[in-house]
């Protein structure tokens, strides 16, 4: 091998780990899949699992997915802001959207999850974790032409998934299965209040009376318990009667899509405003029953701790391991019942605004 050639090979081979190690992140460079859905940056999955090295896995036809790294693991719902983060069951600030084949995912929600950071600047999104940054720019806003494209637009809200509320408005599965499991566990603690209201070693509670009200902390908790029990059921009611005007709303979005006209509009727009008023109703119930909810939490907390504070932790165990059981239920019914308003009021306002928009064709 001449001295010349080989000089020639080493200079080839000088220049190829130049461009291996100046050549930018790839996926910097590239532009990902990003939209604004309430207002807040949403990345494409696959784009911010490759920048991360985070592992993926897709269930229920690739609208929930599972993303770990080994230490950190987040569990999200398509159309849904409750996720699981770890062992613990935590709101997003937006839901994850399944569109065209992609699955998008709150961008700052997912960084953070794993230890990352994720800053607004003026270029758009920075995202830093394990060493290396990279900015995502902001989806960029566009101007409806024309009142029928105003519509459009309206029907394109990320946050709503037709095909999915086809089949089960308001995503009512993912809250039902959390409220059984609440009923379940409230029908074994009303023994335990019962037997601690009764107990020998703990009268000193049906002495306690609850501020503003005559009635001891006890029977403040059994009313509590009773009241949430009732307004949950009363809920599943109200989501039965709401199911109709909804799927009719979504009939007329569907009839436009079809055929986007003006009269189909306008022949949808009391289908529109009466999906909107039903849903209005049912988010009033909800509310309800968040408050309800939550005063029955405060009140067997205050009953776990003042057990506690009489017999000591370990003698109170037998007197309050259904109430912790219950606590806990409960508390994980809250998280849904509080992830459910959200769904119904994005679906409220989504009926709302086509309904206002198609009034001033």
């Amino acid at each position: 091998m001449s001295v010349k050639y080989s000089i020639r090979r080493f200079g080839f081979s000088i220049m190829a780990i130049c461009l291996i190690i100046c050549a930018p992140n790839v996926y910097a460079q590239d532009s990902p899949a990003a939209l604004t859905s309430n207002n807040k940056h949403c990345i494409s999955l696959d784009y911010i699992a490759g920048w991360m090295g985070i592992k993926v896995k897709t269930h229920n036809a690739g609208e929930s997915v599972r993303l770990s790294n080994g230490k950190n693991t987040l569990v999200m719902d398509s159309g849904s802001i409750v996720a699981t983060s770890g062992s613990k069951t935590i709101l997003l600030s937006t839901c994850p959207i399944l569109r065209d084949g992609v699955f998008y995912v709150p961008t700052k929600a997912v960084v953070r999850a794993f230890g990352g950071r994720a800053t607004d600047t003026a270029d758009g999104l920075q995202l830093d974790f394990a060493g290396k940054s990279t900015t995502v720019p902001y989806p960029a806003a566009t101007q409806p032409a024309s009142p029928i494209d105003k519509i459009n637009a309206d029907i394109s809200d990320p946050r709503i998934s037709l095909s999915s509320l086809a089949k089960t408005p308001v995503k009512s599965s993912r809250l039902w299965t959390y409220l059984n499991d609440f009923n379940a566990a409230a029908s074994r603690v009303q023994p335990v209040l019962k037997a601690v209201s009764s107990s020998s070693a703990l009268t000193f509670l049906s002495r306690i009376p609850v501020v503003g009200t005559p009635v001891s902390i006890t029977q403040y908790t059994a009313h509590c318990l009773n009241a949430s029990i009732q307004a949950s059921q009363f809920l599943a009611k109200m989501h039965s009667q709401s199911d109709v005007p909804v799927r009719k709303a979504i009939e007329a979005v569907n009839l436009f899509q079809k055929s986007p006209s003006i009269d189909n509009v306008k022949s949808a727009v009391p289908a529109w405003k009466s999906a909107a008023t039903a849903l209005d109703k049912q988010l009033a119930q909800t509310d309800s029953t968040i408050a309800l909810t939550q005063k029955m939490i405060n009140a067997v907390t205050t009953v776990e701790d003042k057990v506690g504070d009489r017999l000591g932790r370990k003698a109170a165990s037998e007197h309050v391991a259904g109430l912790t059981t219950f606590n806990r239920a409960a508390r994980q019914y809250l998280l849904r019942l509080q992830g459910s308003k959200w769904e119904q009021s994005s679906l409220k306002s989504y009926f709302n605004r086509l309904a206002d928009d198609g009034a001033k064709l």
